[in-house]
Protein backbone atom coordinates (compact mmCIF):
# COMPACT_ATOMS: atom_id res chain seq x y z
CA UNK A 1 0.00 0.00 0.00
CA UNK A 2 0.96 3.73 -0.92
CA UNK A 3 2.31 5.81 1.80
CA UNK A 4 0.17 8.45 3.07
CA UNK A 5 1.19 11.58 2.32
CA UNK A 6 1.87 14.87 5.21
CA UNK A 7 0.88 17.65 4.36
CA UNK A 8 -0.66 20.72 5.86
CA UNK A 9 -4.06 21.72 4.41
CA UNK A 10 -3.07 24.72 2.45
CA UNK A 11 -0.74 22.20 0.25
CA UNK A 12 -3.68 19.83 0.09
CA UNK A 13 -4.15 17.89 -3.38
CA UNK A 14 -7.82 19.18 -4.76
CA UNK A 15 -8.85 16.86 -7.68
CA UNK A 16 -11.85 18.14 -9.72
CA UNK A 17 -13.67 16.38 -11.84
CA UNK A 18 -16.89 17.64 -13.79
CA UNK A 19 -17.70 16.80 -17.66
CA UNK A 20 -18.44 20.56 -17.78
CA UNK A 21 -14.98 22.48 -17.92
CA UNK A 22 -17.04 25.68 -17.02
CA UNK A 23 -17.93 23.86 -13.95
CA UNK A 24 -14.39 23.42 -13.09
CA UNK A 25 -13.81 26.45 -13.67
CA UNK A 26 -15.83 27.86 -11.21
CA UNK A 27 -15.06 25.18 -8.34
CA UNK A 28 -11.47 25.95 -9.09
CA UNK A 29 -12.42 29.43 -8.23
CA UNK A 30 -14.36 28.83 -4.74
CA UNK A 31 -11.11 27.00 -3.53
CA UNK A 32 -8.30 29.14 -4.53
CA UNK A 33 -7.03 28.91 -0.73
CA UNK A 34 -5.55 25.36 -2.20
CA UNK A 35 -3.56 26.46 -5.16
CA UNK A 36 -2.73 22.80 -5.74
CA UNK A 37 -5.14 21.66 -8.17
CA UNK A 38 -5.82 19.08 -10.67
CA UNK A 39 -8.79 18.42 -13.35
CA UNK A 40 -10.13 15.80 -14.85
CA UNK A 41 -13.47 16.03 -17.38
CA UNK A 42 -13.84 12.21 -17.69
CA UNK A 43 -14.23 9.14 -15.11
CA UNK A 44 -11.41 7.54 -17.04
CA UNK A 45 -8.97 10.28 -16.65
CA UNK A 46 -10.13 11.33 -13.32
CA UNK A 47 -9.01 6.96 -11.95
CA UNK A 48 -5.27 7.94 -13.87
CA UNK A 49 -4.76 10.89 -12.01
CA UNK A 50 -5.72 10.10 -9.16
CA UNK A 51 -3.42 6.89 -9.30
CA UNK A 52 -0.42 9.44 -10.23
CA UNK A 53 -0.53 11.93 -7.64
CA UNK A 54 -3.04 10.30 -4.38
CA UNK A 55 -5.25 13.64 -3.85
CA UNK A 56 -6.45 14.39 -0.58
CA UNK A 57 -9.91 15.28 -1.35
CA UNK A 58 -11.71 14.27 -4.67
CA UNK A 59 -15.05 16.80 -5.68
CA UNK A 60 -16.90 14.38 -8.34
CA UNK A 61 -19.72 15.34 -10.66
CA UNK A 62 -22.43 12.64 -10.54
CA UNK A 63 -23.73 12.67 -14.20
CA UNK A 64 -20.96 11.85 -16.33
CA UNK A 65 -20.97 10.56 -20.34
CA UNK A 66 -19.22 7.37 -20.09
CA UNK A 67 -18.02 6.87 -16.24
CA UNK A 68 -20.86 8.47 -14.05
CA UNK A 69 -19.33 9.66 -10.92
CA UNK A 70 -20.71 6.99 -9.37
CA UNK A 71 -18.73 4.32 -11.24
CA UNK A 72 -15.84 6.73 -10.61
CA UNK A 73 -16.15 6.69 -6.36
CA UNK A 74 -16.62 2.68 -6.38
CA UNK A 75 -13.22 2.61 -8.44
CA UNK A 76 -11.69 4.95 -5.84
CA UNK A 77 -12.82 3.11 -2.83
CA UNK A 78 -12.27 -0.85 -4.01
CA UNK A 79 -8.28 0.60 -4.84
CA UNK A 80 -6.33 0.04 -1.24
CA UNK A 81 -4.06 3.04 -2.43
CA UNK A 82 -6.87 5.50 -2.70
CA UNK A 83 -10.10 4.14 -0.59
CA UNK A 84 -8.84 6.15 2.34
CA UNK A 85 -9.33 9.52 -0.20
CA UNK A 86 -12.59 11.79 0.81
CA UNK A 87 -14.80 11.96 -2.45
CA UNK A 88 -17.53 14.74 -2.10
CA UNK A 89 -20.14 14.66 -4.93
CA UNK A 90 -21.11 17.85 -6.66
CA UNK A 91 -23.71 17.40 -8.47
CA UNK A 92 -26.89 18.90 -9.61
CA UNK A 93 -29.12 16.01 -8.49
CA UNK A 94 -31.09 17.04 -5.54
CA UNK A 95 -32.57 14.20 -4.25
CA UNK A 96 -32.54 12.00 -1.28
CA UNK A 97 -32.23 8.39 -3.21
CA UNK A 98 -29.17 10.25 -5.43
CA UNK A 99 -27.62 11.45 -1.69
CA UNK A 100 -28.16 8.43 -0.36
CA UNK A 101 -26.74 6.23 -3.16
CA UNK A 102 -23.21 8.61 -3.19
CA UNK A 103 -23.29 7.88 0.67
CA UNK A 104 -23.62 4.11 -0.19
CA UNK A 105 -20.76 4.23 -2.24
CA UNK A 106 -18.74 5.20 0.00
CA UNK A 107 -18.66 9.15 -0.35
CA UNK A 108 -17.98 11.60 2.71
CA UNK A 109 -20.06 14.49 2.03
CA UNK A 110 -22.97 15.26 -1.05
CA UNK A 111 -23.12 19.09 -2.58
CA UNK A 112 -26.42 20.01 -4.74
CA UNK A 113 -25.35 22.34 -7.58
CA UNK A 114 -25.76 25.39 -8.13
CA UNK A 115 -22.74 25.64 -5.04
CA UNK A 116 -22.68 28.31 -2.60
CA UNK A 117 -18.86 29.08 -2.08
CA UNK A 118 -19.05 28.83 1.59
CA UNK A 119 -20.49 25.43 1.51
CA UNK A 120 -18.19 24.16 -0.73
CA UNK A 121 -15.14 25.47 1.22
CA UNK A 122 -16.12 24.10 4.49
CA UNK A 123 -17.13 21.01 2.92
CA UNK A 124 -13.73 20.78 2.15
CA UNK A 125 -12.23 21.92 4.90
CA UNK A 126 -14.08 19.43 7.15
CA UNK A 127 -12.15 16.52 5.15
CA UNK A 128 -9.14 17.68 5.56
CA UNK A 129 -9.65 18.31 9.17
CA UNK A 130 -10.21 14.59 9.54
CA UNK A 131 -7.40 13.46 7.65
CA UNK A 132 -4.94 15.54 9.47
CA UNK A 133 -6.82 14.24 12.94
CA UNK A 134 -6.30 10.44 11.42
CA UNK A 135 -2.37 11.38 10.54
CA UNK A 136 -1.88 12.49 13.95
CA UNK A 137 -2.95 8.95 15.16
CA UNK A 138 -0.86 6.99 12.50
CA UNK A 139 2.25 9.51 11.88
CA UNK A 140 5.18 7.22 13.09
CA UNK A 141 3.63 4.47 14.19
CA UNK A 142 1.79 2.59 11.33
CA UNK A 143 5.46 1.48 10.31
CA UNK A 144 5.81 -0.99 12.82
CA UNK A 145 3.02 -2.89 11.73
CA UNK A 146 -0.89 -3.80 12.84
CA UNK A 147 -0.92 -4.98 16.64
CA UNK A 148 -1.97 -8.36 17.25
CA UNK A 149 -5.30 -7.75 17.92
CA UNK A 150 -7.85 -5.37 17.21
CA UNK A 151 -10.47 -3.86 19.55
CA UNK A 152 -13.33 -5.86 20.35
CA UNK A 153 -15.98 -5.00 18.19
CA UNK A 154 -18.87 -3.65 20.04
CA UNK A 155 -22.40 -2.01 19.20
CA UNK A 156 -22.39 1.24 18.05
CA UNK A 157 -23.89 3.77 20.41
CA UNK A 158 -25.94 6.48 19.23
CA UNK A 159 -27.59 8.89 21.12
CA UNK A 160 -30.93 11.06 19.29
CA UNK A 161 -31.49 14.47 20.71
CA UNK A 162 -34.71 16.43 20.11
CA UNK A 163 -37.42 18.03 21.87
CA UNK A 164 -40.37 16.09 19.90
CA UNK A 165 -40.66 12.56 21.13
CA UNK A 166 -42.18 12.22 17.48
CA UNK A 167 -39.03 12.87 15.89
CA UNK A 168 -37.43 10.78 17.87
CA UNK A 169 -39.45 7.46 17.07
CA UNK A 170 -38.91 8.23 13.82
CA UNK A 171 -34.97 8.17 13.86
CA UNK A 172 -35.19 5.38 16.12
CA UNK A 173 -37.38 3.02 13.94
CA UNK A 174 -34.75 4.14 10.92
CA UNK A 175 -31.71 3.32 13.37
CA UNK A 176 -33.63 0.45 15.27
CA UNK A 177 -30.67 -2.03 13.46
CA UNK A 178 -27.60 0.20 13.83
CA UNK A 179 -26.61 0.42 17.15
CA UNK A 180 -27.40 0.58 20.55
CA UNK A 181 -29.96 3.49 20.89
CA UNK A 182 -30.47 6.16 23.86
CA UNK A 183 -32.58 9.26 23.78
CA UNK A 184 -32.77 12.75 25.13
CA UNK A 185 -35.58 15.47 25.00
CA UNK A 186 -33.47 18.60 26.24
CA UNK A 187 -29.81 20.12 26.11
CA UNK A 188 -29.33 19.47 29.89
CA UNK A 189 -30.30 15.48 29.39
CA UNK A 190 -27.84 15.58 26.29
CA UNK A 191 -25.17 16.27 27.86
CA UNK A 192 -26.00 14.27 30.88
CA UNK A 193 -26.09 10.67 29.27
CA UNK A 194 -23.37 11.81 27.03
CA UNK A 195 -21.01 11.95 30.08
CA UNK A 196 -22.47 8.66 31.79
CA UNK A 197 -21.79 6.59 28.46
CA UNK A 198 -19.81 8.58 25.92
CA UNK A 199 -21.23 7.67 22.27
CA UNK A 200 -20.35 6.84 19.15
CA UNK A 201 -22.54 8.96 17.67
CA UNK A 202 -25.09 12.34 18.09
CA UNK A 203 -28.11 12.90 16.19
CA UNK A 204 -28.70 16.51 17.20
CA UNK A 205 -31.85 18.85 16.84
CA UNK A 206 -30.76 22.03 16.32
CA UNK A 207 -33.44 23.97 17.77
CA UNK A 208 -34.79 23.00 21.28
CA UNK A 209 -36.11 25.32 23.72
CA UNK A 210 -33.79 26.44 26.25
CA UNK A 211 -30.96 24.87 25.71
CA UNK A 212 -29.99 24.60 21.70
CA UNK A 213 -28.55 21.80 19.69
CA UNK A 214 -25.91 24.49 18.81
CA UNK A 215 -25.09 25.34 22.62
CA UNK A 216 -25.11 21.45 23.37
CA UNK A 217 -22.47 20.97 20.91
CA UNK A 218 -20.32 23.79 21.86
CA UNK A 219 -20.60 22.21 25.45
CA UNK A 220 -19.82 18.74 23.79
CA UNK A 221 -16.54 20.17 22.09
CA UNK A 222 -15.33 21.91 25.33
CA UNK A 223 -14.94 18.61 27.22
CA UNK A 224 -11.76 16.49 26.42
CA UNK A 225 -13.81 13.53 26.51
CA UNK A 226 -16.67 14.38 24.47
CA UNK A 227 -14.86 16.63 22.23
CA UNK A 228 -14.01 14.15 19.44
CA UNK A 229 -17.71 12.56 19.13
CA UNK A 230 -19.23 13.02 15.82
CA UNK A 231 -22.56 15.09 15.77
CA UNK A 232 -25.03 15.27 13.02
CA UNK A 233 -27.70 18.18 13.24
CA UNK A 234 -30.92 17.03 12.04
CA UNK A 235 -32.97 20.02 11.50
CA UNK A 236 -35.79 21.80 10.01
CA UNK A 237 -33.43 24.63 8.82
CA UNK A 238 -32.65 24.34 4.87
CA UNK A 239 -30.62 27.26 4.28
CA UNK A 240 -27.29 26.47 3.03
CA UNK A 241 -26.21 29.20 5.48
CA UNK A 242 -27.29 27.02 8.25
CA UNK A 243 -25.04 24.30 6.81
CA UNK A 244 -22.29 26.21 6.35
CA UNK A 245 -22.34 27.32 10.39
CA UNK A 246 -22.93 23.70 11.48
CA UNK A 247 -19.63 23.00 9.21
CA UNK A 248 -18.11 25.76 10.50
CA UNK A 249 -18.74 24.46 13.99
CA UNK A 250 -17.36 21.29 13.72
CA UNK A 251 -19.97 18.80 12.67
CA UNK A 252 -19.72 15.85 11.12
CA UNK A 253 -22.93 16.14 8.94
CA UNK A 254 -26.31 18.24 8.17
CA UNK A 255 -29.59 16.76 7.55
CA UNK A 256 -33.00 18.58 7.21
CA UNK A 257 -35.95 17.24 7.78
CA UNK A 258 -38.59 15.90 6.40
CA UNK A 259 -35.83 13.33 6.79
CA UNK A 260 -35.36 10.30 4.62
CA UNK A 261 -35.06 6.67 6.06
CA UNK A 262 -32.76 6.05 3.62
CA UNK A 263 -30.14 8.96 3.27
CA UNK A 264 -30.49 8.65 7.49
CA UNK A 265 -29.07 5.21 7.60
CA UNK A 266 -26.23 6.02 4.40
CA UNK A 267 -25.25 8.89 6.63
CA UNK A 268 -24.99 7.21 9.95
CA UNK A 269 -23.17 4.61 8.96
CA UNK A 270 -20.60 6.65 7.07
CA UNK A 271 -20.14 8.13 10.45
CA UNK A 272 -19.90 4.90 12.05
CA UNK A 273 -17.19 3.87 9.60
CA UNK A 274 -15.23 6.47 10.17
CA UNK A 275 -15.45 6.41 14.04
CA UNK A 276 -13.90 2.53 13.84
CA UNK A 277 -11.46 3.43 11.66
CA UNK A 278 -10.45 6.13 14.09
CA UNK A 279 -10.43 3.85 16.80
CA UNK A 280 -8.33 0.95 14.96
CA UNK A 281 -5.99 3.58 14.05
CA UNK A 282 -5.93 4.68 17.56
CA UNK A 283 -5.42 1.27 19.20
CA UNK A 284 -2.32 0.54 16.56
CA UNK A 285 -0.38 4.01 17.70
CA UNK A 286 -1.08 3.41 21.14
CA UNK A 287 -0.84 -0.80 21.19
CA UNK A 288 2.86 -2.02 21.45
CA UNK A 289 2.62 -4.99 17.88
CA UNK A 290 4.46 -7.20 19.77
CA UNK A 291 3.38 -7.23 23.13
CA UNK A 292 -0.18 -5.57 23.14
CA UNK A 293 0.98 -3.43 25.90
CA UNK A 294 0.55 0.03 25.72
CA UNK A 295 3.24 1.89 23.43
CA UNK A 296 6.03 3.79 24.95
CA UNK A 297 3.63 6.97 22.77
CA UNK A 298 1.19 5.80 25.44
CA UNK A 299 3.03 5.55 28.38
CA UNK A 300 4.45 9.16 27.68
CA UNK A 301 1.07 10.58 27.20
CA UNK A 302 -0.72 8.58 30.34
CA UNK A 303 2.26 9.28 32.54
CA UNK A 304 1.98 13.58 31.97
CA UNK A 305 -1.36 13.57 32.63
CA UNK A 306 -1.26 11.15 35.96
CA UNK A 307 1.89 13.10 37.07
CA UNK A 308 0.09 16.43 37.07
CA UNK A 309 -3.00 14.51 38.52
CA UNK A 310 -0.86 13.58 41.29
CA UNK A 311 0.50 16.80 42.00
CA UNK A 312 -2.66 18.41 42.33
CA UNK A 313 -3.52 16.17 44.48
CA UNK A 314 -0.89 15.12 46.69
CA UNK A 315 -1.16 11.34 45.57
CA UNK A 316 2.40 9.06 45.87
CA UNK A 317 3.21 7.60 42.69
CA UNK A 318 5.41 5.08 41.09
CA UNK A 319 7.66 4.42 38.37
CA UNK A 320 8.72 0.42 37.99
CA UNK A 321 11.60 0.08 35.21
CA UNK A 322 11.91 -3.81 34.07
CA UNK A 323 14.94 -5.06 32.09
CA UNK A 324 15.17 -8.73 31.14
CA UNK A 325 18.41 -9.57 32.06
CA UNK A 326 20.92 -10.81 29.35
CA UNK A 327 18.45 -10.45 26.87
CA UNK A 328 20.70 -10.23 23.94
CA UNK A 329 22.47 -13.20 25.03
CA UNK A 330 18.68 -14.75 24.71
CA UNK A 331 18.47 -13.34 21.33
CA UNK A 332 21.88 -14.77 20.64
CA UNK A 333 21.34 -18.62 21.75
CA UNK A 334 17.77 -18.86 20.81
CA UNK A 335 17.03 -16.44 18.22
CA UNK A 336 15.18 -13.72 17.63
CA UNK A 337 11.37 -15.32 17.02
CA UNK A 338 12.30 -17.25 20.37
CA UNK A 339 12.69 -13.78 21.88
CA UNK A 340 9.63 -12.35 20.27
CA UNK A 341 7.94 -15.18 22.54
CA UNK A 342 10.03 -14.91 25.63
CA UNK A 343 9.28 -10.84 25.48
CA UNK A 344 5.44 -11.37 25.07
CA UNK A 345 5.46 -14.00 27.86
CA UNK A 346 7.46 -11.79 30.29
CA UNK A 347 4.55 -9.12 29.34
CA UNK A 348 1.48 -11.42 30.42
CA UNK A 349 3.51 -11.86 33.55
CA UNK A 350 3.54 -8.11 34.05
CA UNK A 351 0.19 -7.91 33.59
CA UNK A 352 -0.59 -10.64 35.96
CA UNK A 353 1.39 -8.79 38.59
CA UNK A 354 -0.14 -5.82 38.83
CA UNK A 355 -3.23 -6.05 40.86
CA UNK A 356 -5.39 -2.61 39.56
CA UNK A 357 -6.71 -2.05 36.49
CA UNK A 358 -5.42 1.56 36.96
CA UNK A 359 -2.12 0.34 36.56
CA UNK A 360 -0.37 0.78 33.19
CA UNK A 361 2.05 -1.54 31.82
CA UNK A 362 4.15 -0.41 28.81
CA UNK A 363 6.64 -1.81 26.59
CA UNK A 364 9.43 1.04 27.04
CA UNK A 365 11.68 -0.19 24.55
CA UNK A 366 13.48 -3.27 23.16
CA UNK A 367 13.60 -6.00 26.17
CA UNK A 368 12.72 -2.92 28.94
CA UNK A 369 9.33 -2.14 30.16
CA UNK A 370 7.50 -0.06 32.40
CA UNK A 371 4.61 0.12 35.19
CA UNK A 372 2.68 3.33 36.41
CA UNK A 373 1.48 2.68 39.75
CA UNK A 374 -0.88 5.91 40.74
CA UNK A 375 -1.85 6.79 44.24
CA UNK A 376 0.81 3.89 45.64
CA UNK A 377 3.47 4.69 47.97
CA UNK A 378 6.80 2.89 48.20
CA UNK A 379 5.90 0.07 50.16
CA UNK A 380 3.17 -0.90 47.98
CA UNK A 381 5.41 -0.30 44.56
CA UNK A 382 7.99 -3.03 46.48
CA UNK A 383 5.55 -5.67 46.78
CA UNK A 384 4.47 -5.57 42.95
CA UNK A 385 8.26 -5.38 42.60
CA UNK A 386 8.19 -8.84 44.26
CA UNK A 387 5.23 -10.26 42.37
CA UNK A 388 7.25 -9.06 38.83
CA UNK A 389 10.54 -11.54 39.85
CA UNK A 390 7.93 -14.15 41.14
CA UNK A 391 5.79 -13.81 37.95
CA UNK A 392 8.80 -14.11 35.81
CA UNK A 393 10.55 -17.21 37.56
CA UNK A 394 7.46 -18.72 37.49
CA UNK A 395 7.51 -18.91 33.74
CA UNK A 396 10.54 -21.21 33.88
CA UNK A 397 11.80 -19.78 30.19
CA UNK A 398 15.32 -21.67 29.70
CA UNK A 399 18.64 -19.34 29.43
CA UNK A 400 21.51 -21.03 29.04
CA UNK A 401 23.52 -18.24 27.71
CA UNK A 402 22.91 -15.92 30.76
CA UNK A 403 25.10 -15.94 34.04
CA UNK A 404 23.22 -14.70 36.37
CA UNK A 405 20.16 -17.75 36.29
CA UNK A 406 19.71 -20.85 34.54
CA UNK A 407 16.15 -19.31 33.17
CA UNK A 408 15.16 -15.73 32.15
CA UNK A 409 15.15 -13.36 34.99
CA UNK A 410 14.24 -9.73 35.18
CA UNK A 411 15.98 -6.25 37.06
CA UNK A 412 13.81 -3.94 38.26
CA UNK A 413 14.04 0.04 39.12
CA UNK A 414 11.32 1.29 41.27
CA UNK A 415 11.62 5.15 41.19
CA UNK A 416 8.89 6.55 44.01
CA UNK A 417 7.53 9.94 45.19
CA UNK A 418 5.70 10.04 48.25
CA UNK A 419 4.57 11.09 51.57
CA UNK A 420 8.20 9.79 53.02
CA UNK A 421 10.44 11.65 50.12
CA UNK A 422 11.68 14.79 52.15
CA UNK A 423 14.42 16.66 50.72
CA UNK A 424 17.24 16.38 53.18
CA UNK A 425 18.25 19.02 55.33
CA UNK A 426 14.64 21.01 54.86
CA UNK A 427 12.61 22.21 58.05
CA UNK A 428 10.00 19.33 59.16
CA UNK A 429 7.51 22.40 57.95
CA UNK A 430 8.43 21.26 54.97
CA UNK A 431 8.42 17.98 54.30
CA UNK A 432 6.24 15.56 52.37
CA UNK A 433 4.87 16.54 49.04
CA UNK A 434 5.03 20.35 50.06
CA UNK A 435 8.55 20.70 50.75
CA UNK A 436 9.01 18.58 47.38
CA UNK A 437 6.98 20.91 45.21
CA UNK A 438 9.32 23.62 46.45
CA UNK A 439 12.12 21.74 45.26
CA UNK A 440 10.66 21.76 41.64
CA UNK A 441 10.80 17.69 40.90
CA UNK A 442 9.11 16.85 37.21
CA UNK A 443 8.03 14.06 35.83
CA UNK A 444 11.39 13.39 33.91
CA UNK A 445 12.93 12.90 37.47
CA UNK A 446 10.98 10.20 38.77
CA UNK A 447 11.82 8.03 35.13
CA UNK A 448 15.20 8.71 35.87
CA UNK A 449 14.97 7.45 39.28
CA UNK A 450 13.49 4.65 38.04
CA UNK A 451 16.05 4.49 35.48
CA UNK A 452 19.25 4.71 37.96
CA UNK A 453 17.50 2.52 40.59
CA UNK A 454 17.56 -0.24 37.78
CA UNK A 455 21.32 0.50 37.02
CA UNK A 456 22.12 -0.16 40.51
CA UNK A 457 20.15 -3.80 40.13
CA UNK A 458 21.83 -4.08 37.62
CA UNK A 459 25.07 -3.58 39.23
CA UNK A 460 24.12 -5.43 42.60
CA UNK A 461 23.96 -8.98 39.96
CA UNK A 462 20.96 -8.88 38.42
CA UNK A 463 17.37 -10.48 39.43
CA UNK A 464 17.30 -8.03 42.02
CA UNK A 465 15.10 -4.86 43.09
CA UNK A 466 16.59 -1.63 43.70
CA UNK A 467 14.92 1.77 45.22
CA UNK A 468 15.36 4.89 44.81
CA UNK A 469 13.69 8.27 46.05
CA UNK A 470 13.36 11.16 44.04
CA UNK A 471 14.05 13.11 46.14
CA UNK A 472 17.70 11.32 45.56
CA UNK A 473 17.82 11.18 41.78
CA UNK A 474 21.09 13.04 41.44
CA UNK A 475 22.38 10.88 44.56
CA UNK A 476 22.34 7.28 42.72
CA UNK A 477 24.52 5.65 45.62
CA UNK A 478 21.45 6.50 48.24
CA UNK A 479 19.17 3.75 46.02
CA UNK A 480 18.38 0.81 48.38
CA UNK A 481 17.53 -3.06 48.54
CA UNK A 482 13.72 -3.64 49.17
CA UNK A 483 11.32 -5.33 52.34
CA UNK A 484 11.98 -8.98 51.90
CA UNK A 485 8.36 -10.41 49.93
CA UNK A 486 5.59 -11.35 52.63
CA UNK A 487 5.75 -8.11 54.89
CA UNK A 488 2.38 -6.90 55.95
CA UNK A 489 1.09 -4.08 54.01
Amino acid sequence: MRQKRFVPSSDARLLLVDDDPFAIHIMGRMLSQYPNQRFATSGEVALRLARDLTPDVVLLDADMPGMTGFDVCEALKSDPDLAHVPVIFVTSRSTPASKAAALQKGAADFIVKPLVAARLKTAVQAQLRTELMVEDLVRGHLAAGPAPRQPNEKTPRILIVDDDPGAIKLLSGILCDSGHLRFATSGEDALRLAREVVPDLILLDAEMPGMSGYQVFKALKAEPRLADVAVIFVTIQSEASSAVSAFEMGAADYITKPVNAALVRARVRTQLRAKRLTDELRHTATTDSLTGLASRRQFDELYKHEWLRAQRAGDPVALLLVDVDHFKLYNDRYGHPSGDVCLRKVAEALVSASLRRADLVARYGGEEFMLLLSRTPRHGAEHIAHRILDAVEALDIPHEASPTASNVTVSVGIGCLDTASVCRGKPAAESGLTGLRRARFTADDLVLAADKALYCAKVAGRAEVRLLDIADVYSPQMARDIAPSGFAL
